[in-house]
C-alpha cells in the first residue's frame, strides 16, 4: 500500500496558498497540502515537511525576507528528499530568479502556474 502524499506549498499571498492548496486537495486528490509563508513558519514545521514527496516554492517571499532559494537550501541541507519546483512572478534576470535556476534538481516555473502544468508535477512524483 502506498502512503500518504504530501506536498509543501510556500508563499508570500496568503489568497495563493489557500487557491493552490484547495486545487491540490480536489483536483489533484493530494491526501495533505502544508502551507507556510516563510522560512521560520517551515521550521517550525520540521518534521512533517521534511517527509513531503514535492516542495513548490516562491523564490521571492518579501523584502529583506529569506528566499525561496533559502528554504530550497534548508530543505536540502535538512536531507529533504523530494522534488523541489520554484514559482515566480519575476524576469528571469531578477537576481532571485537568477539563484534559483543554478539550485540543482528543482525547476523554475512561471506564475501563473497552470493546471495542467500542475498536475504534470504532481503525477512526475513518486508516492511513498
Amino acid at each position: 500500500m502506498q502512503g500518504e502524499f504530501t506536498i509543501l506549498v510556500m508563499d508570500d499571498d496568503i489568497d495563493l496558498l489557500d487557491v493552490l492548496k484547495e486545487t491540490l486537495i480536489t483536483l489533484c486528490k493530494i491526501d495533505q497540502v502544508i502551507t507556510a509563508s516563510s522560512l521560520s513558519a517551515v521550521q517550525e514545521q520540521k518534521e512533517k515537511i521534511l517527509k513531503c514527496q514535492l516542495a513548490i516554492l516562491d523564490v521571492n517571499l518579501g523584502a529583506d525576507r529569506p528566499s525561496g532559494v533559502d528554504v530550497a537550501e534548508w530543505l536540502r541541507t535538512n536531507d529533504f528528499k523530494g522534488k523541489i519546483v520554484f514559482l515566480t512572478g519575476h524576469a528571469v534576470s531578477d537576481p532571485e530568479v537568477l539563484a534559483a535556476t543554478k539550485v540543482p534538481e528543482t525547476t523554475v516555473v512561471a506564475k501563473p502556474i497552470g493546471l495542467g502544468q500542475l498536475l504534470g508535477f504532481v503525477q512526475g512524483v513518486e508516492r511513498r
